[in-house]
């Protein structure tokens, strides 16, 4: 596989990463794909026709995810890792080998196998959500989707817990695999998103440019998990302050007092938290 380069951003669910990498996309040098593993799934199957791109193509018209589908071996499942190796020989070759293509799958047992690929330069986002605002959205979507009505604080304390297990895994991957990382807090890319932004920017060695919020400049090529592009109201970062007001998140904060520091120190500290090798 021809020298290329990755940045794959990886969270907990419902944490911003797909917003995350639209905004990415609008530095000269990133370009969102979505989850590249699955993108490619989904276009070699029955669904692949009727999928659009964020670039304002059908999928199969799209310069990047069309010419990925022209390459897929026709009758042929993939394995996982062919599928991505796939994408990622396509990609420097239609945005020119300066470019990071931006993966926003979240999972981290992709990093094992990505690790394996060789010539590919694999950095990777950790982005986090602070532990209260987390919580307070986990109940309402437990109410609201789930209709769970078990009491708020009983979901407030299952949420810590998995919200510290989940982000604990993913320091432990990129610790593991030597994965360069930089760890970005939800909460300061909505308060101060030129610092983190650019942060990130030159964690990647990038040229210093200005990132616009606005979704039109993106440089994105999303075929799936894309909806919020059609929906004004998700295109905008957003401090979600429910849990100013609400208390069901405070008896799991006097039980899980470690996960409270590094709530602090994780969520809120994206300049201090680069990890280089």
């Amino acid at each position: 596989m021809p020298a290329t380069r990755l940045l794959y951003l990886c969270s907990l669910p419902h944490s911003g990463s797909t917003l995350l990498s639209l905004f990415l996309g609008g530095h000269s040098r990133l370009v969102g794909l979505g989850g590249i593993e699955r993108s490619v799934s989904v276009l070699a199957s029955a669904e692949g026709g009727s999928l659009h791109c964020t670039c304002g193509q059908s999928a199969t018209e799209c310069p990047y995810w069309g010419e990925v589908s022209r390459r897929l071996p026709a009758g042929k499942k993939l394995p996982q890792i062919e599928r991505y190796r796939l994408a990622l020989e396509v990609f420097p070759q239609v945005f020119g080998p300066e470019a990071w293509p931006v993966d926003s799958s979240k999972h981290i047992e992709q990093l094992t196998e990505l690790r394996t690929l060789p010539g590919l330069d694999l950095r990777a986002i950790h982005l986090i959500k602070d532990i209260r605002s987390n919580a307070i959205s986990a109940i309402d979507r437990a109410r609201r989707k789930k209709g769970n009505r078990r009491p708020g604080w009983l979901l407030a304390i299952e949420n810590f817990h998995r919200w510290r297990r989940e982000n604990g895994k993913i320091d432990t991957a990129v610790e593991r695999l030597g994965i360069p990382a930089v760890r970005v807090g939800y909460e300061e890319l909505c308060l101060k998103h030129e610092q983190v932004l650019a942060a990130i920017a030159a964690a990647l060695h990038l040229p210093d440019e200005p990132l616009s919020l606005s979704l039109e400049s993106s440089r994105s090529h999303l075929i799936v998990g894309n909806r919020m592009r059609a929906q004004s109201e998700k295109q905008q970062l957003r401090y979600d302050n429910r849990w100013f007001s609400r208390g069901e998140w405070l008896p799991a904060a006097v039980l899980f007092r470690s996960a409270m520091h590094y709530n602090a120190r994780a969520v809120y500290g994206t300049g201090e938290s680069t990890w280089s090798r």
